[in-house]
């Protein structure tokens, strides 16, 4: 990265959420905890110790999934809330690419309904936004290095993985000045896998959905 300066990391994605901080050179610091996906209970705790444990803050990253709903926007809301006490940018980055993985790889993961994800990952970055796939047809896609963020994998010969507040500030401190400009231009968002259901109260005072 460009801009000296510490890198305040959240992952909130999955059942384990981790905090990190890092600083020219790796990590200098990272807690990790677990609170079955809402995280509300726990996540303050760590965000303080990781400001005790930075100095001169320049950016604040956030998993922004595809996961657990409440959870990421749990580490949102957090982290835009960082962003504005300590006057830096905020930036969001898929969890799909925060946990370490080769140069080139593929991910999947259940997506309900008999229907999976897949996406392409090169360099720390994903090729495109997660494709939904019939889950049987699946297996004809997948090729070389495979993984997974479910706790189960659901097909033979991919690897579960976890991401991590620490990959994730990896990742953000390889963005060059520039990038971080761009991506902190807008507030981040969840990745959705479908679009959210909304509801929305009729005249007579029932509830509809609407997608």
């Amino acid at each position: 990265m460009s801009t000296a300066g510490d890198i305040l990391a959240i992952e909130t994605s999955t059942e384990r959420a981790s905090v990190a901080v890092w600083r020219a050179g790796g990590v200098v610091f990272e807690a990790a905890f677990e609170s079955d996906r809402a995280h509300n209970s726990m996540i303050f705790a760590r965000v303080q110790e990781a400001l005790e444990a930075g100095r001169d803050w320049a950016l604040v990253v956030v998993g922004t999934g595809p996961g657990a709903y409440s959870g990421i926007r749990v580490g949102l809301a957090t982290g835009l809330g960082v962003s504005l006490a300590k006057g830096v940018p905020l930036v969001g980055v898929s969890s799909l690419t925060a946990f370490g993985g080769p140069e080139r790889y593929q991910i999947v993961g259940d997506a309900r309904r008999g229907v999976s994800f897949f996406a392409e990952v090169v360099a720390g970055r994903l090729l495109a936004e997660p494709e939904l796939v019939d889950s049987a047809a699946l297996p004809a896609r997948l090729g070389g290095q495979v993984f997974t963020l479910d706790s189960v994998p659901t097909f033979p010969g991919v690897t579960c993985v976890t991401p991590t507040a620490s990959a994730l500030a990896v990742l953000a401190a390889r963005l060059t000045a520039e990038e971080i400009r761009e991506l902190s231009a807008k507030t981040p968002e969840p990745l959705y896998l479908r679009a959210p259901f909304i509801t929305q109260p009729t005249r007579a005072g029932k509830m509809v959905t609407a997608q």
